[in-house]
């Protein structure tokens, strides 16, 4: 975005500008992009046998360490962070409203982690803790949450050692539903902004908590110190999906988590397997539908995990482009019917709920302005995945061969 709007986006977006956003009054929300606040019902319906897979993700612990040794992960916003400012300029006019409040958050975020706790006289037995900070949690509004061990390997290596426990602590706030039916649009990106600063200030709220409980406790701020899906799926909050994305079984991938630590004794959970992996396998609507061919359409080992490596030098540009796309998880069956609505068919019928309708899978590609069904797809005319003005080198570990790339998504004008 050339001229003033991009002059004035990059100047929201710098540090300058902190000062002044603090002290302005929020916008108020806007009709249908509200997130939708309290918590989740419990998921224990069982898994079918065909369906089964393992707890979690499967994984290759010794080429984990080995990754963790050779190139210890770094924060994708500092690394790429010409990339990053190119994408929310494209947004500024939906950014712009939401960014006193954001940065007011973001803020009190920080001072969490400059908090000296006095001890409390009575130490509370850990059972009890973990019950009363649910609770807690349950009251302000977040949708879940759920504890898993620190791991160095799994935290970007800019933040070691700013930790404040060995327990990490991650928490969802659910989106609009109707907003993110809409996307890739407007409604659906301010809407993907509200949960964003929504999650964090209750999750200051929780860091708080725990400080009046005698623990230190650190919100992290921006998107996270560390891989959220790598500790929402040791915590059992959902599964990887071959998206990329978390998926939880109450809402997909449709809802904003992110990350505290901390040293109270809250009790670790544990993975589990909803039977995410063997959906994803079957369904492959993402795959198919993704204007890019930006996901593969099976998945394989990477630093040890086993995932489908999302090919990013196709997705960033959509992202900053087409209002944060987020059609993958527009047309995630998984996060318009919920885990249980989507497993009953495939046990029932062994076909995904929704796949080939126009009602899961149709969408208004905001570059034109038209509505594809569930057979088409808008043309990328050459160039569109590499605007000049967009800053990015691709990973360098990214290779995907023709099979990993769905026959049905071809790339116009990109050469790899």
């Amino acid at each position: 975005m050339q001229g003033w709007p991009g002059r004035l986006g990059e100047w929201l977006l710098s540090a300058r500008a902190e000062q002044l956003l603090r002290c302005l009054p929020a916008a108020p929300a806007r009709s249908g992009t509200k997130p939708i606040l309290g918590a989740w019902a419990s998921y224990d319906r069982s898994v079918p046998a065909e369906l089964r897979g393992v707890p979690g993700i499967r994984r290759d612990r010794a080429a984990e360490d080995e990754a963790y040794e050779r190139a210890p992960l770094r924060d994708f916003h500092t690394d790429h962070g010409p990339a990053i400012t190119w994408i929310l300029r494209q947004h500024w006019h939906v950014l712009a409203p939401r960014l006193p409040r954001m940065t007011r958050v973001a803020l009190a975020e920080r001072a969490t982690a400059c908090v000296t706790p006095t001890a409390t006289a009575d130490p509370i037995d850990a059972a009890e803790l973990t019950a009363a900070f649910r609770r807690h949690a349950a009251a302000i509004g977040l949708s879940a949450v759920g504890v898993a061990r620190y791991d160095p390997r799994y935290h970007f290596v800019d933040y070691h050692g700013q930790e404040k426990g060995d327990r990490v602590v991650v928490g969802f706030v659910e989106q609009s539903w109707e907003a993110v039916q809409e996307a890739p649009s407007a409604l659906s990106e301010r809407a993907t902004f509200e949960a964003f600063t929504k999650v964090h200030e209750l999750m200051t709220n929780l860091a708080r908590w725990l400080h009046a409980c005698g623990y230190a406790a650190a919100a992290e701020a921006g998107d996270a110190h560390g891989i959220v899906i790598h500790y929402a799926v040791e915590a059992g909050l959902g599964q990887l999906g071959q998206n990329g994305q978390l998926l939880t079984p109450q809402a997909g991938s449709r809802c904003r988590p992110t990350l505290l630590t901390t040293n109270a004794p809250l009790e670790f959970d544990s993975p589990r397997d909803f039977g995410v992996t063997r959906i994803c396998e079957a369904c492959q609507v993402c795959v198919q539908r993704c204007p890019t061919g930006a996901i593969p359409a099976r998945r394989w080992m990477t630093r040890g995990v086993e995932k489908a490596k999302i090919n990013v030098s196709r997705c960033l540009p959509v992202m900053g482009q087409a209002y944060g796309c987020a059609i993958c998880m527009k047309v995630c069956p998984v996060q318009r019917y919920g885990l249980a609505a989507v497993t009953e068919e495939f046990e029932r019928t062994g076909r995904i709920l929704g796949k080939g309708t126009d009602e899961l899978e149709g969408y208004v590609w905001p570059i034109d302005g038209r509505r594809y069904g569930s057979r088409e797809k808008p043309p990328i005319p050459p160039g569109f995945t590499r605007p000049p003005e967009l800053r990015f080198d691709p990973p360098k570990y990214f290779k995907p061969s023709e099979a990993d790339v769905s026959p049905s998504a071809p790339v116009h004008g990109h050469s790899g």
